[in-house]
């Protein structure tokens, strides 16, 4: 998970309090509220927790929409592939296998 944030919540809404924005790659907070998962540029106005350097990319689980395992994989998976294209060295199974992981410890 080195190469982007991982925001694992039950609203699109805290991708943008996180991030103190109110677009976030062209999306508004009020176009954002059926996002199932989303994968992003993270703002560069971002410096993260004590000015600490973080990843220039982000992923968001949205914990509504992960109801059954099925659905989980499917969206981490999305969002995961999604990512790749940006980290060439993602190691897709791995990734989705452990965000799957955190997901179940949180429902």
């Amino acid at each position: 998970m080195s190469t982007y944030v991982l925001i694992l919540s039950y609203s699109p809404a805290d991708v943008f309090t996180l991030f103190n924005v109110k677009e976030i790659n062209g999306i508004s907070m009020s176009k954002s509220v059926d996002l199932s998962g989303w994968t992003g540029d993270v703002p560069s106005t971002y410096s993260g927790p004590n000015d600490e350097r973080i990843p220039k990319r982000f992923i968001f689980i949205n914990l509504s929409a992960c109801d059954t395992d099925y659905n989980s994989v499917d969206i981490i998976t999305k969002q995961v592939k999604k990512h790749s294209k940006y980290a060439m060295d993602t190691d897709v199974d791995a990734e989705v296998n452990e965000i799957f992981e955190l997901v179940k410890a949180l429902k």
